[in-house]
């Protein structure tokens, strides 16, 4: 049996393994706000024309101390990683004169230094089985009185905070529904009959005219009644902007949905959508991540990491097999491709996040989807590989923890579980639904590089997921934050717990394919 931690542990140590470090054949640094890194790093300190060489300067949280000295400001950290203990650091960069006297500091950095993968056995076994964790977790969803709420009354629960974002949270409730009706011969009539309904109030309140024509809503600040609440007030804020993202997470749910009832308005409204994008497409190949409801023009200069609108768009073309949308589903990807695959401006773009400027608010779906990406690929090149297992190395270096967490970290983090995956730099908590994105990645990365190491990797988080989930109602919590996160489920999001359970039933079907 292979020692997965001595392999891991290889490949945190070593300089040639680093998550694409900036400066190496001219690529950008993208970690100026990085708060933690796993493999080893290097910083964009300024050059100083006085200095001769420069003198790198770490102390460990317990109190260590290591150096080094390199012509550059920007090397690497290798010289000094492997005595580094994880914990937090802070990194001092002083020039040196020509007899190594110190001239001033150019640089200045704390960071978090995480613990490497410790292996699979490191941590407790599952609970359940992946596909026994799925069921439950989807059963819990068509249980929930918000969603009965919808069967009884053909409306939105009121006081169900998260109906605020319609285009979010109705097309995961109809996803979870129309997936455990096809595993649940008992439930199906009455999953399908809700789905529907769900279906029908988006095509509702769907724009009806203008250049948004077909759009469903980003925000709906009125069908949720408590006034106190951030949330609700995020909604407010937003009133009249839609977030082009998001739009694509209706198109997928009505397929889900059409598939099963083959009811043609839900097609019609899923191309309807599609032809929304492929007619305003960039020459490059995206969006405009957020445009105004009434003219459809842009809000800002942010674009759409368009990977979700890609797959959306797919799963159009295999229905109706109208090469238009293979071409859009392509061109997005190519602009992955040419755009963050080479500055790596990997920002987070949420709903309730504000925009942001280049490197500030780093996340990992669309490195997560690029991935699964190139592993679709029936050849994969030596490019691919490299490709793949680069962006594989930013996810678990930027996101991944297997350890303790930073205490750093937004709020208190000395209750966080672990092994657990963060979700961007402006909310850098452990969530359920970024597990379910980074677990495929892992898988995807496998699939490319036939390294199985990444298996385990995917392994160790998705028996995490059947830890944390509650063993009565099938909920897995997205915020583990303490102990009892799935008892009493605090801000929890139904689209990251619904995403969380397809994961899991994608994670088994895909075991046994093996």
């Amino acid at each position: 049996m292979k020692d997965y931690k001595a392999l891991a542990l290889e490949e945190y140590n070593s300089g040639e393994t680093t998550a694409h470090h900036g400066g190496k054949d001219g690529r950008p640094f993208w970690n100026g706000n990085s708060p933690q890194f796993t493999f080893v790093p290097a910083f964009n300190f300024s050059k100083s024309m006085r200095a001769r060489a420069y003198k790198f300067t770490a102390k460990c949280e317990n109190g260590e101390v290591y150096s080094f000295v390199d012509s550059k400001p920007t090397a690497l950290l290798t010289p000094i990683w492997k005595d580094i203990k994880p914990g937090v650091v802070a990194l001092t960069v002083d020039a040196l004169d020509d007899d190594g006297t110190v001239l001033f500091p150019v640089g200045l950095r704390t960071f978090y230094k995480c613990l490497p993968f410790q292996g699979r056995d490191a941590y407790p076994p599952k609970k359940r089985d992946y596909k026994e964790c799925a069921k439950m977790a989807l059963k819990f969803v068509y249980e929930q009185p918000f969603v009965k709420y919808w069967l009884e009354n053909g409306a939105p629960d009121p006081t169900y905070i998260y109906n605020v974002y319609p285009s979010k949270t109705h097309s995961s409730v109809i996803n979870a529904l129309t997936y455990y009706a096809k595993i649940e011969p008992t439930a199906y009539e009455n999953a399908i009959k809700t789905a529907k309904i769900l279906a029908d109030y988006l095509l509702e309140i769907t724009y009806k005219d203008g250049a948004v024509k077909g759009l469903p809503p980003t925000y709906n600040k009125d069908c949720y009644i408590e006034q106190n609440n951030g949330i609700k007030h995020t909604a407010e804020k937003y009133d009249g902007q839609i977030m082009l993202l998001y739009p694509a997470s209706v198109l997928k749910a009505y397929l889900n949905l059409y598939e099963l009832v083959k009811e043609q308005k839900y097609l019609d409204a899923a191309i309807e959508i599609a032809n929304y994008y492929a007619n305003t497409i960039t020459s490059e190949g995206s969006w405009p991540l957020v445009i105004s409801a009434v003219d459809g023009k842009p809000i800002a200069k942010n674009l759409c990491l368009p990977h979700g609108i890609a797959d959306s768009i797919r799963k159009l073309y295999k229905v109706t097999n109208n090469p238009t949308y293979l071409e859009v589903y392509n061109k997005a990807f190519k602009y992955i491709e040419t755009t963050r695959l080479k500055d790596y401006n990997w920002e987070g773009q949420f709903e309730d996040t504000p925009l942001t400027h280049n490197y500030e608010n780093l996340s990992h779906f669309a490195p997560d989807a690029y991935v699964n990406y190139i592993a679709e690929k029936e050849i994969y090149t030596s490019e691919d590989i490299e490709t793949a297992t680069d962006l594989i190395r930013f996810i678990e270096d930027q996101f991944v923890v297997w350890g303790k967490h930073n205490p750093l970290s937004l709020y208190d983090s000395s209750e966080y579980l672990y092994p657990a995956c963060l979700e961007q730099y402006y909310w850098h908590l452990p969530i359920d639904g970024s597990a379910a994105a980074i677990i495929p990645a892992f898988i995807s990365a496998y699939k490319i590089t036939k390294n199985d190491l990444y298996l385990e990797k995917a392994y160790t988080l998705a028996d995490m997921i059947t830890r944390v989930q509650n063993e009565e109602s099938g909920a897995i919590p997205t915020y583990w934050m303490h102990a009892n996160c799935s008892s009493d489920l605090r801000d929890f999001w139904i689209n990251c717990h619904t995403g969380t359970a397809l994961c899991m039933f994608d994670l088994a079907s895909f075991i046994e394919t093996l």
